[in-house]
């Protein structure tokens, strides 16, 4: 079994490739983020590695960094990062716009191409408004994400394998909190201290904050709930029960072109990282 962090692993296997490739390197968090972000990067000059976990990432970009191994950035999701103001201390280090990747895709144009292909024509110019809704609805599971996260109340609740269909209305998408909390502590093993009733007042009292919700909720989350819009109120004919949730995500990102990646501040920083540290390239040139 793999240890949860092993940040030396990581940074030792970066080390090692260096006799062999004098340019860049990209540390990522898993095998899906190496996917995409080799289509960006010019591949001549920088190598992409996946770092397994956020954790990961985070400590072997910090050997490497306090080494001196020059050359190498990595990439993390934020995930409730922008909420809490935090700024990474490694220059080497940068995060996602919004709370992950998948968040970056679904604000990008590459969304209206899934309106295009898989929904009905009378939904096709009300991509803003579905999002919205999709967002709205999914609230108050990013909400219960970042109380149980260790930066907040550390629950350690287990958000894998839900049973969307369980708390999201299949006809108007709605959310219902109290099944969605505890259809979450069904599926977490860890004895709590809090119970069904504290944790919805937690979330409920979340509800209130004024937070971009981009922010707050998980794209796989957004995706799942996505996913149940097409399949029951959204899709045309064709693609209803058609279209799983790991389909629906590699869609999304053979959707999303360098030309949309180029339009964030994600891009922006590294390419002025870019400038600072010249001897080295990541990104493509267009």
């Amino acid at each position: 079994m793999k240890n949860l962090i092993d940040g030396p692993r990581i940074a030792n296997g970066i080390r090692m490739h260096r006799s062999s490739h004098k340019g860049s390197f990209l540390i990522v968090e898993g095998d899906t983020d190496v996917s995409l972000y080799e289509h960006f990067v010019d591949k001549a000059y920088c190598q992409v590695h996946p770092g397994e976990n956020k954790d990961n990432v985070i400590s072997a970009i910090d050997i490497l960094e306090k080494g001196g191994f020059k050359g190498v950035v990595a990439i993390v999701d934020a995930d409730f990062w922008h909420l809490e103001s935090y700024i990474a201390s490694n220059k080497n280090l940068f995060m996602t716009d919004q709370h992950d990747i998948e968040n970056m895709i679904l604000l990008s144009p590459a969304f209206n191409k899934i309106i295009s292909e898989y929904f009905e024509k009378r939904y096709k110019k009300t991509s803003k408004l579905i999002l919205d809704k999709i967002a709205e609805s999914c609230k108050p599971l990013g909400y219960l994400r970042w109380i149980s996260s260790k930066d907040q109340d550390n629950l350690e609740l287990n958000f894998k394998d839900l049973k969307f269909e369980v708390f999201i209305d299949d006809k108007s998408l709605s959310i219902d909190i109290k099944k969605m909390i505890k259809d979450v502590l069904l599926n977490s093993t860890k004895k709590l201290n809090a119970d069904e009733q504290t944790l919805e007042k937690s979330v409920i009292s979340k509800m209130n904050l004024s937070h971009d919700v981009w922010q707050v909720c998980c794209g796989k989350d957004l995706i799942n709930i996505l996913s149940i819009g097409i399949k029951n109120i959204y899709g045309k004919d064709k693609y209803k029960r058609k279209v799983d949730v790991v389909s629906l995500q590699g869609i999304l990102r053979v959707a999303y072109e360098y030309s949309h990646f180029m339009l964030t501040k994600l891009y922006k920083s590294i390419s002025d990282w870019e400038i600072e540290n010249s001897a080295y390239k990541i990104w493509k040139q267009v």
